[in-house]
């Protein structure tokens, strides 16, 4: 399973997830804010040219295939939200 969420012009900022060994972690971003421990980072601005930081945050939510093969499960988390170890 991959969990991710992206963060764009500093609008969150993510602390106190909980990192399951099991799960991949993905965080995509602007640069605007430091990849946390546990998550793999990926710039979204290499795959969609865009300045406008709300779409460049909504794009990865719409079109995840832009970032992650078929048939791999997917769960998007916004980046307001802390994960625990029972979510």
């Amino acid at each position: 399973m991959i969990i991710y969420t992206c963060i764009t012009n500093s609008y969150d900022v993510p602390e106190g997830h909980y990192i399951d060994p099991d799960v991949r972690y993905v965080f995509l971003h602007d640069g605007s804010v430091e990849v946390p421990d546990g998550w793999e980072g990926i710039d979204v601005r290499e795959t969609f040219n865009c300045d406008q930081p709300v779409r460049l945050s909504l794009y990865p939510k719409i079109n995840p295939h832009k970032f992650f093969d078929k048939g791999e499960d997917t769960v998007w988390i916004d980046g307001a939200y802390r994960i625990t170890k029972y979510y």
